[in-house]
């Protein structure tokens, strides 16, 4: 092995480490209700990992996606570890490290030719690595479909650059064509890679300028049929489970104006991370507004400066496409969810951008005298100690559900989403009195939805509000009736109002089907006065005994 090796080797190897030491708390973090359960619940019920969990996860399409290995990757952490979080935080972690290797070597064979070969590549994967951006990725769960798409995403750009320096060495192209179809099989986003992939070629990849754009598109047919096939198998599942909702009632128009401030929005993040949320909620759409025409005019000079400059400076418009083409599946466009944003999105994107400003700090430092070198140096050491600083606290804002969902209401007081969480949670961890207020202000806001009515119903029934409780869960099982918790609660309510003989009926027809709350009937006090009523009493525990034999 020459020298050059074992350095890029070595190098590759300090930046996971770094990576990993920086997330390594994420493993004393807990699950979340913001997928983490979906994703588990749905997993244990095809384990032990077997060959039949192989066959599932490959016809699987729901809840969310069609994302394979996403899923297999759940069901193995899922037989190693079983429901301890540190294990699932683990991987999660393990795999952004080896993503920062990975964007180290793919800024080395992009920066091949540039003088500060290894500062460069070594400063974009640090950013990458320890950036506040990425902690949203790796500390949340459910996200492992982004980290592991991310790796085989980025491995297939690596072995892409190979293939196209040494096109006589087959083995390249193989590998970038089982790269790419990994990571389409880990995440629809993934169909971003022939686009990347193109950005690529015209700079610094330079193939356009000797093949022309019909040889470079057409050659990578193949991405491009996984890219129709992605779509189709993503956008049926989305909608099937209304995830596209939030955007549902937006015009054209205004998805555009969502999108541009997005785009606006991640790169202001980049450069100063000062706050950072785990959900940024829509909210109205009022495209006049101040928030959403100074993103437009940013957004619209970027672009005329990356077409104007094309020519003398191609790395501007290739960094630009790049990044417009991993941000679009999720900019607001096409995105599903009722969030404005999320620092997710940026996870890849972020990676063509601090190839530019990377390029752009080579440059300066070239042609700079001692003073310019100096505050370059503190200035790039000053960002990477506060990146480092703001992921470990981003960190602690994923470390449980109480803290996720204080954090969001802190910002956003008003936001239907988080107040129905965390009202929920006060109503699982009997604070009952306290998730009044939140589950009010989630029917305010998600009037149309069951779930707001349902915690606020059984938050009622635990103050005593029994005729508004009633009120509450009749309007969640208007909405939807198979909510059987709901069902039960209602009876609870009947009761106690002293209406016994809805209260039976209520029970009659839930606990043949939900025979779990049985035992709850036998000896709830919301029930008292249908157990001790003369005429339905006796008639409850004939029901309760017929379902225990």
């Amino acid at each position: 092995m020459n020298r050059e090796r074992r350095v890029v080797i070595l190098t590759a190897l300090a930046v996971a480490a770094l990576a990993i030491w920086i997330h390594l708390p994420c493993i004393h973090n807990q699950f979340l209700d913001w997928d983490d359960d979906v994703y588990l619940d749905t997993v244990a019920l095809h384990l032990p990992l077997s060959w039949g969990t192989v066959g599932w996860a490959l016809k699987s399409f729901t809840p969310f996606y069609y994302h394979p290995l996403t899923w297999l990757s759940h069901a193995l952490d899922c037989q190693l570890w079983g429901l301890k979080p540190g294990g699932h935080h683990l991987t999660n972690v393990l795999l952004h490290g080896a993503n920062s290797a990975l964007v180290f070597w793919l800024a080395w064979l992009l920066a091949d030719g540039t003088r500060a070969r290894l500062a460069v590549a070594v400063g974009v994967a640090v950013v990458f690595a320890i950036h506040p951006l990425q902690v949203e990725s790796v500390a949340w769960v459910a996200e492992r479909k982004n980290v592991l798409c991310g790796f085989f995403f980025l491995a297939s750009l690596c072995a892409y650059v190979h293939h196209v320096r040494e096109p006589r060495r087959r083995g390249w192209f193989w590998a970038t064509v089982a790269l790419s179809v990994a990571a389409f099989l880990s995440k629809p986003m993934a169909a971003s890679l022939p686009f990347v992939m193109l950005a690529m070629d015209l700079y610094p990849l330079r193939r356009v300028e000797s093949a022309g754009w019909r040889r470079v598109v057409i050659e990578k047919w193949w991405l491009f049929l996984g890219c129709v096939a992605l779509a189709v198998a993503t956008i049926e599942p989305q909608a099937r489970v209304e995830a596209m909702r939030g955007l549902a009632s937006l015009t054209l128009g205004e998805r555009f104006f969502v999108a541009v401030r997005g785009a606006v929005f991640y790169l202001w993040k980049l450069v100063w991370p000062a706050w950072l949320l785990p959900y940024y909620p829509l909210g109205d759409v009022h495209v006049m507004q101040r928030e959403f025409l100074v993103p437009l005019a940013v957004f619209a000079v970027i672009t005329a400066l990356a077409i104007g400059t094309r020519r003398m400076a191609p790395a501007i418009l290739a960094a630009w496409t790049a990044y417009l083409a991993l941000i679009l599946p999720v900019s607001g466009l096409l995105q599903s969810g009722a969030q404005a944003a999320a620092d997710r999105f940026m996870y890849l994107a972020m990676v063509p951008i601090l190839l530019l400003l990377a390029g752009g700090c080579e440059w300066l430092w070239q042609r700079g005298n001692v003073a310019v070198r100096i505050a370059l140096v503190v200035l790039l050491a000053g960002e990477a100690v506060f990146f480092g600083l703001r992921s470990r606290q981003q960190i602690a804002v994923w470390h449980d559900r109480e803290i996720f969902w204080q954090t969001v209401l802190a910002r956003f007081p008003q936001s239907g989403v988080a107040n129905l969480h965390f009202a929920t949670l006060l109503n699982e961890q009997f604070r009952f009195s306290e998730a009044v207020p939140h589950a009010q202000q989630a029917v305010v806001v998600l009037a149309d939805e069951s779930l707001p009515h349902a915690a606020l119903g059984l938050a009622y029934l635990k103050t005593r509000k029994y005729q508004e409780s009633a009120q509450e869960l009749q309007e969640a099982l208007r909405h939807d009736p198979d909510l059987v918790a709901t069902r039960y609660n209602l009876a609870c309510a009947y009761s106690r109002l002293g209406r016994v003989a809805e209260a039976f009926d209520a029970l009659q027809k839930l606990l043949p089907v939900a025979p779990q709350f049985a035992q709850a009937a036998a000896r709830d006090s919301e029930l008292h006065a249908l157990r001790e009523d003369p005429e339905y009493g006796p008639r409850l525990r004939s029901l309760i005994q017929s379902l225990g034999s």
